[in-house]
């Protein structure tokens, strides 16, 4: 593990280094994880042993936390290159607990990154673990009869589920901002970000309302105070919820923010043409407005399903209209 050596300095570290350091992406780390697991071939392996040796007597305080957070990252992405999706989440899960309790009792701020990266990782990794049951289950050796087999079938979502949780209990923490260091807040609102995309995915959209009023209450950081890329995709959630309570004027707020702050590059192009792909009914609704060329032309999506619809009503061509709504089954 000498390629992870930069890990095991005394804190505090730097956040984001921290957080590239163990994601479960890094090439480097998988590499050295690679390395030292037999490929992620051994599910016995266990870094613990390997961690603490490393720390050795660098660590002060927190020793036993620093060394099973660590030593479960790495067992998650190990399982993770032997395609062992459920034990990779189910490792992240285990390293909530340490490290949560790590990040209330350090004074400083610096793990705010690795909380963000926790709650992402935890996300990705818990839909791997529920696309590799659902894949099972459609095998055709599912059809034998096995206990792995019916424990599989009946868990196609359960990661998800459990994700919910642990992602509850990071948001929680974040929201406490242990140690008066209201700078920990700043982890809040990608985590709900995170359960937003948990809840949706999981269609039990009712709890995202908890969280609105948690964004939206005193004790929450100032809304600007966080990063653009969170924001955005934050009001594009909300402009969803919106539309499901067929609050659409509510709905064109949220989604407009949204296309307005986008930054640039591809990831906020491609949040851009996901807000118009909304934006552009949601207007039509709100106030009969027709979709500008620029907004039609945000992506491939927004101009196949809305090209037509505009040039047909712009025309008052009814017949052009009645095919374009046939053919979207609008």
């Amino acid at each position: 593990l000498q390629n992870l050596q930069p890990l095991f300095q005394p804190p505090p570290f730097s956040g984001p280094s921290y957080r590239r350091l163990l994601d479960p992406r890094n090439p480097d780390t998988c590499a050295a994880v690679r390395d030292a697991s037999n490929n992620g071939a051994n599910p016995q392996w266990n870094p613990s042993q390997l961690v603490a040796a490393a720390l050795g007597r660098q660590v002060s305080s927190g020793a036993d936390e620093w060394r099973d957070a660590v030593a479960c990252r790495l067992s998650s992405i190990a399982a993770s290159l032997g395609q062992r999706r459920r034990d990779a989440f189910d490792a992240l899960g285990e390293e909530v607990t340490p490290f949560l309790k790590l990040f209330r009792d350090d004074p400083d701020a610096w793990m705010v990154d690795p909380l963000i990266g926790l709650g992402r990782a935890l996300r990705r990794a818990a839909v791997e673990a529920d696309k590799a049951v659902t894949k099972a289950s459609a095998s055709p050796a599912s059809a034998a009869p096995s206990s792995t087999n019916n424990a599989s079938s009946s868990s196609s979502s359960k990661a998800l589920e459990a994700c919910g949780t642990h992602l509850q209990k990071c948001f929680a923490a974040a929201q406490q901002a242990a140690g008066g260091n209201k700078q920990k807040k700043l982890a809040s609102l990608d985590l709900v970000v995170s359960l937003f995309r948990v809840y949706f995915a999981l269609n039990t959209l009712r709890l995202c309302k908890n969280l609105i009023a948690a964004v939206g209450s005193r004790q929450f950081a100032p809304f600007e105070s966080f990063p653009a890329s969170q924001r955005v995709t934050y009001k594009y959630f909300c402009g969803r919820l919106a539309i499901f309570d067929e609050a659409y004027a509510e709905a064109d707020e949220h989604l407009s923010y949204c296309l307005s702050r986008c930054p640039p590059g591809p990831p906020g192009n491609r949040q851009r043409a996901r807000a118009a792909f909304f934006l552009v009914p949601v207007r039509l609704l709100v106030g009969g407005s027709l979709p500008s060329a620029s907004l039609l032309s945000s992506s491939k999506e927004v101009s196949d399903a809305y090209a037509g619809l505009a040039s047909a009503v712009r025309a008052g061509d009814l017949r052009s209209l009645d095919a374009v709504l046939d053919e979207r089954r609008w």
